[in-house]
């Protein structure tokens, strides 16, 4: 068994996961592409895009890596890379793209987002392949030692994208879907996702820092005279 072998009812039954259609995004602030973005697509929208292999390469991974030049070497990308979760339990396999904090290691250790290109353009296949990488992700962070609140997914047959958030063990799977004729706002979700996970990473930091630091007041207060 691997991910792609799951259905949502099996994440249910084995791991407790469950499901739901909801909006995920309020209004996002569109994000301009640059100029090579928009060179890259135009180019590769003239090939015939006939299988997952040419969209993946003409279409898919320009949007992603024009998502990640924003961020300043914070995150980077994996692709077609093995997520060894739990083999045991069939949580494991191939994943088309992982965006995982740039931790500076070889192999993907924290990943945050997955993106499944859409066999045959089939969103019903999918969507259990991307919620099941979520779960062995999550499963994954955890094992590492650096837990991730929230991790999102996202599926695409490069025309469309469609996102969905696993939080709590919960999947919420956006009730609509970004064409990529919409580009600034396709964008515009990427770029609020990421800057969400960094927000929610300072945080964490912050927390940690400040539980680290002594306190002096109670050291003071306890010293014998």
């Amino acid at each position: 068994m691997a991910y792609t072998d799951f259905t949502l009812a099996d994440l249910n039954r084995q791991f407790g996961m469950t499901n739901q259609i909801g909006p995920l995004f309020g209004p996002v602030d569109p994000v301009s592409p640059t100029a090579f973005l928009r060179e890259s697509l135009a180019r590769g929208q003239r090939l015939r895009l006939r299988n997952e292999k040419i969209k993946s390469e003409a279409i898919v991974y320009p949007v992603l890596t024009d998502v990640l030049d924003r961020q300043t070497g914070y995150f980077t990308l994996f692709s077609g890379e093995n997520l060894p979760a739990l083999r045991e339990r069939g949580l494991t396999g191939e994943c088309d793209f992982l965006i995982t904090k740039d931790t500076l290691g070889y192999e993907p250790d924290m990943p945050i987002v997955s993106v499944v290109e859409a066999k045959r353009n089939d969103f019903e296949a999918g969507v259990p392949q991307c919620a099941a990488q979520l779960v062995g992700a999550n499963l994954f962070n955890s094992a590492l030692g650096h837990p991730v609140a929230t991790l999102y997914g996202c599926v695409t047959t490069a025309d469309q994208w469609l996102f969905m958030r696993l939080a709590d063990n919960h999947l919420t799977i956006d009730n609509q879907k970004y064409p990529l004729s919409n580009l600034e706002t396709l964008l515009g979700v990427f770029d609020y996702i990421l800057h969400e996970y960094r927000r929610q990473s300072d945080d964490d930091e912050s927390l940690t820092l400040a539980e680290e630091r002594p306190n002096y007041q109670a050291l003071w207060l306890g010293r014998t005279v």
